[in-house]
């Protein structure tokens, strides 16, 4: 789910390149905010569980991973925020 979730931000990303209009500004802004979060937060809820099971912690590099991709996808949600404001300011 994290690779999902690193496409995500990646398709995101390359919608700067696309243009500048609005629909592909909240395109963008769904891939990065909604669509990588929830990814992310169901990989971590399984993971847990996974593990929980086995009685063994959560990897480091997991959780690490897991907040990078969250705050790569904060970063490019607000600049693609931004960019949908100042069309409309």
């Amino acid at each position: 789910m994290l690779v999902l979730a690193a496409i995500a931000l990646v398709l995101s990303a390359a919608s700067f390149a696309l243009g500048a209009g609005v629909g592909v500004n909240a395109a963008g802004y769904v891939l990065a905010s909604a669509v990588a979060a929830t990814l992310v937060a169901l990989f971590r809820r399984f993971s847990v569980r996974r593990f929980a099971l086995a009685g063994v912690p959560t990897s480091t590099s997991d959780d690490l991973a897991a907040a990078v991709l969250l705050g790569f996808g904060f970063l490019v949600a607000a600049i693609h925020a931004y960019l949908i404001a100042r069309h409309y300011g």
